[in-house]
């Protein structure tokens, strides 16, 4: 006669399935237009040789724990993920600044557009300033979507 097998959880208990878990919530990170102008300034800013006013911006920026918005906006596709930080490093060093000429991803058209409006509203500033010269405001504008292409333009104008 052969044993037969008994289940080894308890046989009133139900069983754990993928229906009975609810998926996480991925949150979004605290991800504000200032913040991602903070992080892309620090991309495209190379590392200051003096610490004067500028040095120490960059070098709080830096050590801000921004990971979570350089993650953000390596979805959107402005930044690229590089390698891994390794222990003790910063998180600037695991990013760069993704090339000009690719294009953004589309889905995220609107917050692209909410940064865009937040260097608008600051049009004055050196981080906006700096970064229009890098062509990073160009690559940004080329990433909202319009139903027409008027309203690109006329987004575009104000920077002009």
């Amino acid at each position: 006669m052969k044993r037969q097998c008994r289940p080894t959880y308890a046989p009133g208990a139900p069983r754990r399935s993928r229906k009975a878990t609810p998926p996480i919530n991925q949150t979004r990170p605290n991800f504000t237009p200032a913040t991602a102008i903070c992080a892309l300034w620090a991309m495209t800013t190379p590392v200051p040789t003096r610490l004067d006013q500028k040095g120490f911006e960059w070098s709080v920026i830096v050590h801000a724990p921004l990971d979570a918005i350089a993650k953000e906006l390596v979805r959107i596709g402005m930044l690229e993920k590089v390698r891994r930080p390794r222990a003790g490093s910063l998180w600037i060093d695991a990013y760069q600044l993704a090339p000009l000429r690719q294009p953004l991803d589309s889905r995220h058209s609107e917050t692209v557009k909410q940064v865009i409006d937040c260097m608008l509203e600051r049009p004055g500033s050196r981080y906006v300033k700096e970064l229009r010269a890098a062509g990073v405001v160009t690559k940004l504008l080329g990433g909202i979507r319009h139903r027409d292409s008027g309203r690109r333009l006329e987004c575009a104008a104000l920077f002009l």
